[in-house]
């Protein structure tokens, strides 16, 4: 039985490396802004079971009258955007893909780089304040929120396969076209989006 295609739908066809890729693209753009909200979130609203602060230092963010001063990471939350820890993530496209990484502005009280400031925060760190005699070590703990963001969103993306959220998009996408003429045609063409996508998770 001869496979016939009708012409618009012939189109659709030839589209489909294209289109692939640019699902894929803004898959794992998506990707990339849902690990950075997983982080945003979880520092305002204190879910990532991070190390409490000090009473010590709860009582200095009061005087300070920074908001939630009990929240580990918070300090000016959204009212400093560009230099806040909790907003400091940006997205940088790459060759295959994007990149989350801790952006170069000096945070607003330390005036760190946030990227500096991310490592001290991630691994912990022990500061030496005062020199001589009055010199004092003070321990800052870990607080690893970007690995605890990165748990969350990992066991989240063992949940779904890129590939058959790709390959859902494109059935979508010529569902929408006119059908084949012939039943046989649709079904190899299903078979060959299979195999397409098989080599691209290889």
């Amino acid at each position: 039985m001869p496979i016939v295609f009708k012409p618009d739908f012939k189109k659709r066809l030839a589209q489909l490396p294209r289109l692939a890729d640019g699902l894929i693209d803004a898959k794992l753009k998506r990707d990339a802004v849902s690990l950075v909200k997983i982080f945003h979130d979880g520092i305002k609203n204190n879910s990532l079971g991070l190390q409490t602060l000090s009473r010590l230092t709860i009582d200095s963010k009061r005087r300070l009258n920074l908001p939630a001063p009990e929240t580990p990471l918070y300090g000016k939350g959204d009212k400093e955007p560009d230099k806040s820890y909790m907003n400091m993530l940006r997205i940088r496209k790459v060759k295959g893909g994007y990149t989350v990484q801790p952006s170069i502005a000096r945070h607003h009280k330390s005036k760190l780089r946030l990227r500096d400031l991310f490592e001290v925060h991630e691994y912990g760190a022990i500061i030496t304040v005062g020199e001589g005699e009055n010199a004092k070590s003070i321990r800052i703990p870990p607080r690893p929120a970007f690995l605890k963001a990165f748990t969350i969103f990992g066991k989240k993306k063992i949940k779904e396969e890129t590939s058959k959220t790709v390959k859902k998009a494109i059935e979508r996408y010529i569902a929408e076209g006119k059908e084949a003429s012939i039943s046989e045609s649709k079904r190899k063409m299903l078979e060959g989006i299979d195999n397409f996508f098989s080599k691209l998770k290889e």
